[in-house]
């Protein structure tokens, strides 16, 4: 287990995320938002986030309709920083008005 996976509150969020079952839902457009430099295209059955390396991550199950993935070239703790915050908020604004116009 790698170390930042030993801590705490890293490993709570781990044991929650394999215990959670969700319920189906009403048919929701749901919109991701992935990095490029962190996606990992082969994960392992025994990984607790193996649906990281899914396109949708998983998700499509459960919003009813194939999420639309916004793919951003960033690693993920560099999305929020100068300069991959430039592009996430395009893929953002993007993102609202496609929903707004009922894409």
């Amino acid at each position: 287990m790698p170390e930042w996976a030993r801590h705490p509150i890293v490993s709570g969020n781990i044991q929650l995320a394999l215990k959670y079952r969700p319920s189906p839902i009403v048919p929701v457009r749901l919109d991701l938002f992935r990095e490029t430099k962190t996606f990992r295209r082969h994960g392992h059955p025994l990984e607790p986030a193996v649906m990281t390396h899914l396109p949708d991550a998983g998700w499509g199950p459960w919003s009813g309709t194939p999420p639309r993935v916004h793919w951003l070239d960033a690693a993920h703790d560099d999305v929020y920083r100068h300069p991959g915050v430039g592009p996430l908020a395009v893929a953002l604004r993007e993102a609202m008005d496609h929903q707004w116009k009922g894409g």
